[in-house]
């Protein structure tokens, strides 16, 4: 992507508002509701799509704080020997969460 490029986000934010205003119009009246409800339905779906253009603009300006945070705890690991659990450290459960990864390993088949 590119970085020095000013317009990028605020264009995808004001194409993201309208898409998703105008389908807040469509599905509010599908649903059935009035006038001032199909106004707010729209105004919510604008905002909320907007809302995610501006938190992929921050990911893309600062990254995932949790990508910073493993790899700084993988980097002080020594090579050749597998990550030990700490005594209160739990395990790594079968769920992905917002924002995670999925595991490569034999015990994640979908």
């Amino acid at each position: 992507m590119h970085t020095h490029n000013g317009t990028l986000y605020p264009m995808l934010g004001v194409g993201a508002f309208m898409t998703m205003f105008w389908t807040g119009i469509v599905v509010g009246y599908e649903l059935g509701l009035g006038c001032a409800s199909l106004l707010m339905m729209g105004l919510l779906s604008g905002f909320v799509a907007t809302v995610g253009v501006c938190e992929l603009q921050r990911r893309d300006g600062c990254g995932l704080a949790s990508e910073a945070r493993g790899h700084v705890a993988q980097s002080n690991r020594p090579w050749g020997r597998p990550a030990q659990r700490q005594p209160g450290e739990r395990g790594r459960s079968g769920l992905v969460t917002v924002g995670g990864r999925l595991s490569a390993g034999p015990s994640g088949a979908l």
